[in-house]
């Protein structure tokens, strides 16, 4: 088998999402510890606080990057049965890891559920976030792009069933320049809307 090498713009995206939520999860805990300041009976504020909100933290980014080696893997992917598999199996799996981690933070002892809990909705609050600053660059149009060569037409209906949104820079098109998918301008990359 041999190893799919990783988008840089899987890495980048990645990486910002990381940022999102470490910030949110530094708000949070600053929230908390106002929130303990002002109730010290009602609000904890120890050491379950940080735990729960690194933890939380890393299974949202985890989520994300599982998401966007999914999307790779299909956007290559040439049979339409295959890529509809590989997306729902992604899907029930990353979903499971999501519920698996709120039944520990509200199980385990250790963990304060409330702030292991909400890291996960911080990649998807960074990403809404991000479209109110979107970057100014020259010749960038902001729509959906088909990466898919215009021979594979079941690929390109399944990607087409997926509801492609675009975002600047999650996966950037990795054809030969010469094919017929190749954009003529620089283009952002894809981003599918179940985020």
């Amino acid at each position: 088998m041999s190893r799919m090498k990783l988008q840089p713009a899987v890495k980048k995206e990645t990486k910002r999402v990381g940022i999102f939520t470490a910030a949110g999860v530094v708000v949070m805990w600053a929230a908390f510890a106002a929130l303990h300041q002002a109730y010290p009976e009602a609000v904890p504020f120890d050491y379950r606080i940080f735990l729960s909100g690194i933890v939380g933290g890393a299974v949202a980014v985890l989520n994300f990057f599982l998401m966007g080696i999914t999307v790779q893997k299909v956007a290559s992917e040439n049979m339409e049965d295959v890529a509809r598999m590989r997306l729902k199996s992604s899907y029930t799996q990353r979903m499971l890891l999501q519920i698996l981690w709120v039944i520990a933070a509200v199980a385990a002892p250790c963990f304060q559920f409330a702030a292991g809990i909400a890291p996960l909705l911080f990649p998807s609050l960074g990403i809404k976030l991000m479209a109110f600053f979107p970057k100014k660059e020259k010749n960038t149009e902001r729509k959906p792009v088909d990466f898919i060569k215009k021979e594979n037409r079941e690929t390109e209906s399944c990607v087409e069933r997926i509801q492609w949104e675009t975002i600047d820079g999650f996966c950037k098109n990795d054809y030969n320049k010469d094919s017929e998918a190749y954009p003529a301008k620089k283009t952002p990359g894809i981003y599918p809307v179940w985020l």
